[in-house]
């Protein structure tokens, strides 16, 4: 089990980023959450099989199909314990 934190750069909001990325961890049985931050970029948590995780940090590149991706920087944290995967306001 592995978490990190996802921080994504880019034309990341307001381009259906955070439900695709929702859907993206649900198919990865991957739990955790996804938010929109006040600088533009989006932040995620994600927990999960190591494999998991790092699936869904490669496909942070593309995204949502409207986004334009500029930089994807992870940083594995302290697992959490997360149930669910959430989109958080």
């Amino acid at each position: 089990m592995r978490c990190y934190q996802i921080l994504i750069k880019g034309n990341v909001q307001g381009v259906g980023y955070r439900i695709t990325t929702q859907r993206k961890a649900h198919e990865l049985n991957i739990t955790g959450w996804v938010k929109n931050e006040p600088n533009g970029s989006v932040v995620i948590f994600a927990e999960g099989a190591e494999t998991a995780v790092q699936h869904l940090i490669d496909w942070c590149y593309t995204g949502s199909p409207l986004s334009k991706v500029e930089e994807v920087d992870a940083i594995e944290t302290s697992v959490q314990g997360f149930c669910t995967f959430e989109i958080r306001k």
